[in-house]
């Protein structure tokens, strides 16, 4: 399975003084995890999946959606569980309407106090909940509606 290192994980390098990294061969460095490497001169020295020095994967995620998300949250749980990751399913649970914010806000939240390596939400476009995501200091959220987006 394809893991994924971002800034945060390289900025946890960086902080202990790392020069050095060493990927196991299936990471994938996000655009911003690179940059910080080029820019801090960090080394990637080898490709060996049992000496990889970064935590590479998420195992812990919190998905959220508002009622126009339950039935692809439903499918997005499902894969999730299949793949072996910790899910917390922060609602909503039905079709009635609810609002976007409180559920952009729970997920974003639990990912800024590290609850959560990740987070997933669903609506009707994805741009009101990254907005709302995005006014939490420290996270980043962008509207996905495909592999290539995201």
């Amino acid at each position: 399975m394809k893991v994924l290192v971002t800034e945060r994980e390289i900025k946890k390098l960086i902080s202990k003084g790392e020069k050095e990294i060493i990927l196991d061969k299936d990471c994938i460095l996000t655009p911003l995890a690179k940059d910080l490497i080029n820019h801090n001169k960090i080394k990637i020295v080898a490709e060996k999946k049992e000496q990889s020095s970064v935590k590479c994967s998420f195992k812990k995620i919190a998905v959220g959606s508002d009622h126009t998300g339950v039935k692809a949250k439903k499918i997005v749980l499902e894969l999730l569980n299949k793949k072996d990751f910790e899910v917390i399913d922060v609602g909503t649970f039905t079709e009635e309407a609810v609002d976007y914010p409180d559920i952009a806000y729970n997920v974003a939240n639990r990912v800024k106090v590290g609850e959560v390596d990740a987070g997933i939400i669903l609506d009707a476009t994805g741009i009101p909940s990254a907005i709302t995501a995005n006014k939490l200091p420290g996270i980043i959220a962008a509207t996905c509606y495909n592999e290539f987006s995201a």
